[in-house]
């Protein structure tokens, strides 16, 4: 995984995700891989642009420009509902809350690799800590916002 504090923030925090779930649940973490085959999934979470790339055997972020099979976007707020179960993929989707282009076949490769690693994360013990680091990131993004827009 290229990961590093000098990335923008969802990308370090999905690319840290990652590697936690290699660490404490490899079984799902080969399994995100093998569902996402090789594949690039390009991905936009409140403007943050980047790649999710696959090569069969691991996941990782990149700042690629390949093309991509599928490509999602959504909020913050909203990847974060998804992670506390608050949101569905379904729901999201439906809502216009997440976007997904691609083809009806990819958008289905990546939408079981999606839930695979959804399911994985919120059953690892480290990743616990990313989800509030997480969430304290979008409470302090929407502050700003509610601030800057008073």
């Amino acid at each position: 995984m290229n990961s590093s504090e000098a990335e923008p923030w969802f990308a370090g925090f999905l690319g840290r995700s990652l590697r936690v779930l290699e660490r404490e649940n490899p079984r799902i973490a080969g399994e995100v891989a093998r569902r996402l085959g090789r594949r690039a999934v390009a991905v936009d979470v409140g403007g943050e642009r980047f790649q999710l790339r696959s090569d069969g055997c691991e996941v990782r972020v990149d700042v690629g420009y390949g093309e991509p099979a599928v490509r999602i976007a959504v909020r913050a707020r909203t990847m974060l509902d998804l992670l506390e179960a608050r949101e569905t993929l379904l729901g999201a989707a439906l809502g216009g809350r997440l976007v997904l282009r691609g083809r009806a076949d990819e958008i289905a490769v990546f939408h079981d690799a999606l839930t695979a690693w959804l399911h994985g994360a919120v059953r690892s013990p480290g990743f616990e800590a990313l989800l509030v680091e997480f969430g304290a990131r979008i409470a302090a993004d929407e502050e700003v916002s509610d601030v800057a827009g008073s």
